[in-house]
Formats: C-alpha cells, structure tokens, sequence
C-alpha cells in the first residue's frame, strides 16, 4: 500500500473496516452547552504540548443525535476545552462519551 493511499483510509483494519467510508450527515440536532469556570492551571496539566490553554473557561456539552448517516441515533456528551495550535483557534476534547457502538468507532476512527 502506498502512503498516499494510507491517508484516505477511515478505519482499521486496512484491509476489513468496521465501516465505509460515507459522508456523515447530521440532523436534528439538540444541544445544551454548559460553560463553567475551572483552575487554568489544572487545565494545562492535561492539555497536551504543543496546545496552549486560551481559558479558563471550558463547555460541558450534551448533543443529541437523532438522525445521523451511518450511525444512526445516539447521545454524546463531553468536556471541551478552547485551544491554540501552531497560531489556529481550535477545541481539545477532554473526555467524550457516546451511547452506540457506530458512534464509538467513527469518533476513535474518523475523527482521531
């Protein structure tokens, strides 16, 4: 296999994946976002180097998915925290949890 191939592959094995490769489409969304003030200091400690903590400030987030390619229905929930990599704004997601197994794999596959 060559190394360009290796970039277009979305789940392991190579050679048998858990799943295709399709484009996700959610729908009907539902959030609730709670923001909450943390120590700074505890928040760098398990953001990785080379991210840069922006704030003290981070989301507990709970979405529900009730319509979703591929995946079907499922909940998620998780910390986020607002990161800075290499000058872009970006989110570290701390911990995240989700209710069915496609979900589980697309997130540890797809998005990893």
């Amino acid at each position: 296999m060559r190394q360009e191939d290796v970039k277009n592959v979305v789940a392991t094995p190579i050679n048998a994946p858990v799943f295709p490769a399709v484009d996700i489409f959610f729908r009907n969304r539902e959030y609730l976002n709670i923001i909450y003030e943390t120590d700074i200091e505890a928040l760098q400690a398990v953001v990785p180097e080379p991210l840069e903590v922006l704030s003290n400030q981070i989301k507990f987030e709970i979405i529900n998915m009730p319509d979703s390619t591929g995946l079907g229905s499922y909940l998620e929930c998780g910390q986020v925290i607002p990161v800075r990599y290499q000058g872009e704004i970006g989110e570290f997601y701390l911990s995240m949890y989700v209710n069915n197994q496609p979900a589980i794999a697309s997130g540890r596959e797809v998005a990893a």
